[in-house]
């Protein structure tokens, strides 16, 4: 068996030498490859850049960036079985893809038609050009669909997601302190040192519910290192940047290194398969590192449920059917959406009580604009600027430039709360 699926595995390999003809570009693409296979792409304009990193992509990652799409838009049943069933239900809950439709339809129009270049470079492979489909879709008897905005955008949005922090810390918090009070519970947790230094001080509330709690906690999960030293303290005389994000490792990396030339674009880094841009990189001007905040983003509010079993307030009703491998029937979904957010079934808060999820990732954002036109900035000014769009991803992002100026900002939505405010 081994022998075989290594025949096919080869068999399917990218095409890495000589010219492939493509009717959908406008001009000239120059892909080489250096030594560790990273793509730097030279386009003519920015339509054929887009479309061949597009293309780049789905010849190294097409399997990953359909995985990826399927977990965002809750369809990984039809492709596995009704072992994953529940990851499909939380993602047509949360409705990661839902989201997505009323981020298309606030696109500006060059980010639009970014993200359509950059579809029709995947479907370029999709549809037989310059790599053989992965082995994967061969042994499940399967063709990838054709890829669209949507599905880069349904990306977005769980990426965003995932990498936001709250409701869960905040559950366990609640029940710890609820079966062993304050004291034991906080010594099971992590705490920030009094010794170490503080950006806004110790928050201030009259009454601390325990439901407050979080801020006394640290998030448990790690951290990323970025940092930046000023001209005056390195041996070169220039700024210095570091960053070191520490996502999970897996096979593939979530990670692609690229070098994308073309229009006003000069930018190389780190990204995702799947999404146009540079997430973690520099151009000619300036360059950009990032990590997490966990700044606390998401709330889980508790509504009441009414004897017939419905949510008690304005509500929409969705049913989201689910296709399952192997079985004839969709098993349907139905999704409760409050003023507030979706409400989660899988969260227990007793007796007639419902718990619905507020969060920051899944409210509209513009964060491919925003990364988009981080990767053109030449200075602190549109570094900013750029960084204001990213509303949706919470992240603390280092900058420094060619000038030796250095500095940091903090993206995203944080809710406002009254003190002593129940979360959870």
């Amino acid at each position: 068996m081994k022998p075989a699926l290594m025949w096919l595995s080869r068999r399917r390999l990218p095409q890495f030498d000589g010219e492939i003809v493509l009717s959908a570009l406008q001009g000239k693409v120059e892909v080489y490859r250096g030594e560790w296979g990273v793509p730097h792409i030279y386009a003519d304009n920015e339509h054929d850049l887009f479309f061949a990193q597009g293309f780049v992509h789905a010849q190294d990652r097409l399997w990953q960036m359909d995985v990826n799409r399927r977990i965002a838009s809750g369809r990984v049943s039809e492709f596995v079985g009704p072992q994953l069933l529940e990851i499909d239900r939380i993602a047509r809950t949360l409705g990661f893809r839902r989201t997505a439709e009323l981020d298309l339809d606030n696109l500006p129009d060059d980010v639009r038609h970014i993200l359509e270049a950059y579809a029709d470079g995947v479907n370029a492979v999709i549809d037989g050009v310059g790599a053989g489909l992965p082995v994967e879709f061969t042994l499940l008897r399967r063709k990838p669909e054709r890829w669209t905005v949507l599905d880069s955008l349904a990306y977005v949005r769980m990426l965003t997601c995932t990498m936001s922090y709250g409701w869960t810390n905040d559950l366990i918090q609640s029940r710890l302190v609820d079966a062993l009070g304050v004291n034991a519970a906080r010594d099971l947790m992590l705490e920030y040192p009094e010794n170490l230094p503080t950006i806004i001080g110790v928050p201030q509330s009259p009454t601390p519910a325990a439901s407050d709690l979080a801020r006394d906690f640290a998030p448990g999960k790690g951290g990323s290192n970025a940092w930046v030293i000023a001209p005056e303290k390195s041996a070169t005389g220039s700024a210095l940047l570091a960053n070191d994000p520490h996502l999970p490792l897996q096979v593939p990396s979530i990670w692609y290194e690229n070098h994308l030339v073309g229009g006003k674009y000069n930018v190389t880094g780190a990204s995702f398969a799947g999404l146009p841009a540079v997430v973690i990189g520099h151009n000619s001007d300036i360059a950009w590192g990032i990590t997490l905040t966990f700044a606390d983003v998401e709330t889980l509010v508790p509504v009441e449920i009414v004897p017939s079993g419905n949510v008690v307030g304005g509500v929409q009703m969705i049913e989201e059917s689910i296709f399952i491998k192997g079985k004839s029937t969709p098993f349907l979904e139905r999704v409760v959406i409050t003023p507030a957010g979706p409400v989660i079934p899988q969260v227990d808060l007793g007796e007639g009580k419902a718990a619905v999820i507020s969060a920051s990732a899944l409210r509209p954002s513009q964060d491919i604009t925003g990364f988009l036109r981080l990767n053109v900035a030449s200075n602190w000014d549109q570094f900013q600027s750029a960084c204001a769009d990213l509303r949706g991803a919470h992240l603390n992002v280092v900058y420094a430039d060619i000038q030796g100026n250095i500095g940091e900002a903090m993206t995203g939505s944080i809710p406002a709360r009254a003190p002593g405010a129940i979360k959870s």
